[in-house]
């Protein structure tokens, strides 16, 4: 059994690794790994801009490598960045095809941009390589629901939520995908499940009087 580090151990083994990683870079710029490394302890910490820094030079000075290429992209995307992103992660798929990871971001982003047969293609691709990977499924129905195909939306959301009991955010997905197609009891019953396991949301509280109202149905305690 392990045990999780106290958060300012761990502020400082990070500090460290920065100080240590930042002393090999004085030696020799041209360290692609040192950089590669400083990239990966930015992009966990939450600092786009230098890990991004640090991957591109990494590919600079060690050109080709999908582990680079695959974390510009991504990095890119999430800067809201789609068409660089997009390049970089298709040239990580070209050095190793096998990457679900990369295959998953490029369909999210292709999702962003409103390409959704581009989008759906990659996230299938990813599932073939990764049959148990949530985000997927997730991914894939919220594409499927922005194009309206209803049915293909929710049944990618069930395999997210039996892949992550945990994630009830996905329940009120189908609410409001049942809502849309005007199924109001089976929205209900989405959304009491979400009220269930969430009594404390207003939002989900909300959407429930929204749905009673669709239905011209008063509930017995407020008559």
């Amino acid at each position: 059994q392990t045990c999780a580090l106290p958060i300012s151990k761990k502020q400082t083994l990070i500090r460290q690794s920065i100080d240590e990683l930042n002393q090999a870079l004085k030696i020799y710029e041209g360290n692609a790994e040192a950089h590669r490394n400083l990239g990966s302890i930015y992009l966990f910490t939450g600092d786009s801009t230098k890990a991004l820094e640090h991957f591109l030079n990494s590919e600079k000075y060690e050109p080709g490598k999908a582990e680079n290429l695959q974390n510009i992209g991504y990095i890119y995307g999430q800067l809201g960045q789609f068409k660089p992103a997009m390049a970089y992660l298709h040239k990580s798929l070209r050095a190793n095809s096998s990457s679900y990871i990369a295959w998953n971001n490029l369909g999210r982003f292709y999702g962003q941009s409103e390409m959704y047969d581009s989008a759906a293609f990659c996230l299938q691709r990813s599932i073939s390589l990764s049959p148990d990977y949530f985000n997927n499924y997730l991914d894939l129905g919220t594409v499927y629901a922005q194009q309206s195909k209803l049915s293909l939306a929710a049944l990618n959301y069930e395999k997210a939520l039996s892949l992550d009991p945990q994630a009830t955010y996905i329940l009120i997905n189908l609410a409001n995908l049942y809502i849309m197609n005007k199924d109001y009891p089976k929205a209900l019953q989405y959304t009491e499940r979400f009220i269930k396991a969430n009594p404390g949301n207003k939002q989900a509280f909300a959407l429930k009087s929204y749905i009673y109202t669709q239905m011209n149905y008063k509930p017995k305690d407020e008559c």
